[in-house]
């Protein structure tokens, strides 16, 4: 398989130097129309054109989407994480090259059980696990009946979780202060 241009990860071990980085724009896209491309067909597909967007908008539509996603890793750290910050996506399915030519593959979506995700997340997160200099390519597919907005990032595993937990803090700092202006208006409607 090649790709002309392979999604590099410069990202270091110590905190004061390692990034995430945003790949939407680095990524190739294919339109299933008729939801019916099996995994062979698109590894093996010419139709994928490479992303526009810093965030590929798909709008909304019927169709499948499938991310042809290389990545060279040139960074100093093994275990990197990709993560769609989308949560209402339908179906996620997520395909990682094995050794032998396979591809293991993992199937998250809206209605799919939370409690089988590695991470208890809202967004979709998948363990990259490429050795240091060398380069992977994945495939991810993704439908679903809202408009589909594919934000992805790449970063080290410890950052990734780090940020989201920084996410969290501000979401419940928000819906704390939501909570208590609540309260204070019901005091004051039966004052």
């Amino acid at each position: 398989i090649s790709c002309a241009t392979m999604v590099s990860v410069h990202a270091q071990t110590t905190y004061a130097s390692t990034k995430i980085q945003e790949i939407g724009g680095q990524v190739f896209i294919l339109e299933d129309k008729q939801n019916n491309l099996s995994l062979e067909e698109i590894v093996n597909s010419e139709a994928f054109t490479k992303s526009e967007n810093k965030v590929p908008n798909m709008g909304v539509t019927e169709s499948s989407f499938w991310l042809r996603i290389p990545i060279k890793n040139t960074s100093d750290e093994a275990n990197l994480i990709l993560m769609l910050e989308q949560p209402f996506i339908d179906a996620v399915e997520f395909y990682t090259p094995n050794s032998d030519g396979s591809f293991d593959v993992i199937k998250l979506g809206e209605y799919k059980a939370f409690h089988n995700r590695t991470y208890t997340d809202p967004n979709y997160l998948f363990d990259l696990h490429i050795p240091i200099g060398e380069e992977r390519i994945f495939y991810m597919k993704v439908s679903g009946k809202e408009q589909i907005q594919l934000p992805l990032v790449i970063g080290p595993k410890q950052l990734i979780l780090e940020k989201r937990k920084q996410g969290d803090l501000l979401s419940g700092l928000y819906f704390g202060i939501i909570f208590a202006m609540m309260l204070y208006n019901l005091f004051i409607y039966f004052t």
